[in-house]
């Protein structure tokens, strides 16, 4: 019976690819991107320090030149851990990006003159920096693993039935 069944096989037909074919996906994260998130992580704590520091002890118009720098290195960590498909680290940016958006919104709507920013400045840009050191640390200690970036193809794969 085994005889028969392996003549009856078109022997084109047994080299040829599946008619779906889909192209597996790199896996591993992307190691410039986590060495780009690793660098914006400590950068962006360094300004949140060094902001918190300024607005507390010299002046709030410190936040004037933090910000910005703060902004644009949280949207360089967020960019980068999207494409690390990191998501603890994508949190930390949009934190980032939250607390300077909230920041420049508080002084534009409550039309907040650097007198009246500088104890709620002080006191918010504390406990930020105290909560983003210790969600950074928990970041960093966590990199993103090829399971992680699998997550997404898995529930592809899922909906196409084996062969």
């Amino acid at each position: 019976m085994v005889e028969s069944e392996s003549a009856n096989v078109d022997p084109i037909a047994a080299d040829a690819p599946p008619l779906l074919n889909y192209a597996t996906p790199d896996l591993q994260p992307n190691p410039l991107a986590i060495k780009t998130v690793y660098g914006g992580t400590w950068v962006a704590i360094g300004l949140c320090t060094i902001g918190a520091g300024c607005i507390c002890l010299f002046a709030v118009e410190a936040v004037v030149i933090i910000g910005p720098l703060l902004l644009v290195c949280a949207s360089a960590m967020l960019v980068a851990s999207l494409i690390a498909k990191w998501p603890r680290a994508m949190a930390l940016a949009f934190g980032h990006i939250g607390v300077c958006v909230l920041f420049f919104g508080l002084v534009k709507l409550l039309n907040w003159s650097p007198r009246r920013a500088t104890m709620p400045f002080a006191w918010m840009s504390s406990v930020w920096t105290i909560a983003a050191l210790a969600w950074s640390i928990h970041v960093l200690h966590r990199p993103p693993t090829p399971a992680s970036a699998s997550s997404r193809v898995s529930l592809r794969e899922s909906a196409i039935p084996p062969r």
